[in-house]
């Protein structure tokens, strides 16, 4: 192959991979906004009467198997089939699996209400106490939440050793995603009823609420278009072999050691 088809036959297929993503990332952004535009007329419906249309719980943000989990589920499967996918294609990329597999737990435990049932069960049997503004309740989801995830981590160290470093480098990005999400649905649903104990306004709880769940929404969008944008890369890639190994071969003169790109 010549130079200019080397360089020129990629771009052909760039332009429409590129549109894919963004269209995504549109995408997500307007499901963001008519998320929080519909929750915030099922409370006034529910506070004034007024667009009784909304007035059903599934409008409610914070409602299990509401419409905004129902995204959340959707964006966390996409983003599991798409690590999937640039695992098998890639190669030495286990830890995407351990990735979406923990998607696919934090689909069942929302979906089921593990954490909240298991929850009180641990602190009805441990007998924990309201403290610091946290009910006894939350403090038991907290330690059924250590337990889910301790087998994840595990896995996820495992794996990280036996994956490559185009594949490590994707991680980084994946759970710097969960770590959002980790700080919306557990830190900030733990004030919610926090807010009540401490007597703040129904106003400021409802904020609280809506920061929550724009939050944990756009925390699973990040990881979805973070996802999105290596399955696609991975599918460029694997369609022009001769152009991935020509970065592999920059990327090692211009970090000076080998190993895959990022």
């Amino acid at each position: 192959m010549t130079p200019t088809r080397l360089l020129t036959a990629p771009n052909r297929h760039l332009g429409a991979t590129a549109r894919v993503w963004w269209a995504a990332l549109v995408v997500c952004a307007a499901v963001l906004v008519v998320v929080l535009v519909v929750d915030a007329l099922n409370r006034l419906a529910g506070t004034r009467g007024i667009f009784p249309a909304f007035a059903h719980p599934v409008f409610d943000s914070d409602r299990d198997r509401g419409l905004a989990e129902t995204v959340g589920y959707l964006q966390l499967l996409v983003a599991a089939g798409a690590l999937v996918y640039t695992a098998l294609s890639m190669g030495r990329a286990s830890i995407h699996y351990v990735f979406a597999a923990a998607f696919v737990v934090v689909i069942a435990d929302d979906g089921l209400e593990l954490h909240e049932n298991w929850g009180g069960a641990v602190s009805d049997t441990l007998g924990f106490r309201s403290a610091i503004g946290l009910r006894g309740q939350d403090f038991g989801e907290l330690v059924v939440w250590g337990l889910l995830s301790l087998p994840i981590v595990v896995a996820l160290l495992i794996t990280w050793f036996r994956s490559s470093i185009r594949a490590r480098r994707q991680a980084v990005v994946i759970t710097g995603g969960i770590v959002l999400l980790v700080f919306f649905a557990a830190v900030l649903d733990g004030l919610g009823p926090a807010s009540g104990l401490l007597g703040w306004s129904d106003r400021a709880r409802y904020l609280v609420k809506l920061v929550e769940s724009a939050g944990e929404l756009g925390s699973m969008s990040v990881i979805m278009l973070s996802a999105l944008f290596f399955a696609l890369r991975q599918r460029l890639r694997s369609a022009h072999p001769e152009h991935a190994a020509g970065e592999a071969l920059d990327g090692e003169q211009f970090s000076g050691e080998r190993g895959d790109p990022a």
